[in-house]
C-alpha cells in the first residue's frame, strides 16, 4: 500500500519499527512494520484488526496508548466545546468535575 501521514508507533531494541499510516487512495488506517536492515525483511502492512490480534507486545500497546491519547483529546476538546464546569486540580490545572461515564457520554453526543 501507498502511505502518507506515517507516525512512528515502536522501535524495537533489535531496529525493526512499527508505523501507523494512512492509506491516501482511500483513507483507511493500517501498521506498516519495517524490519531492520539486517534481517533482510520485506516492509509489511497489516489492517489494524490483524496487527491488534494475538498475544500483546510493546508495539500492540504503543498503538493503544495512541488510540487512548487521541480519544482523550477528543472527549477533552468536546467539554471545552459545550463548557462543562471546570474546578482547579492540586497540580494547579483545571479539570472536569465530572467522571469519566460522564466525559464518555457527553463526548459521544
Amino acid at each position: 500500500m501507498k502511505a502518507t501521514l506515517i507516525t512512528e508507533l515502536y522501535s524495537s531494541p533489535n531496529g525493526d519499527k512499527w508505523f501507523l499510516a494512512r492509506d491516501p487512495a482511500n483513507g483507511g488506517a493500517f501498521v506498516r512494520h519495517e524490519p531492520n536492515g539486517a534481517s533482510g525483511g520485506q516492509i509489511t502492512d497489516m489492517q489494524i484488526p490483524a496487527f491488534l490480534s494475538g498475544p500483546r507486545h510493546p508495539e500492540q500497546e504503543a498503538l493503544l496508548r495512541l488510540i487512548d491519547n487521541l480519544c482523550l483529546r477528543r472527549i477533552a476538546r468536546r467539554l471545552r466545546m459545550i463548557g462543562l464546569p471546570r474546578t482547579p486540580a492540586a497540580n494547579g490545572r483545571t479539570r472536569n468535575w465530572l467522571s469519566l461515564e460522564t466525559c464518555c457520554c457527553a463526548a459521544s453526543q
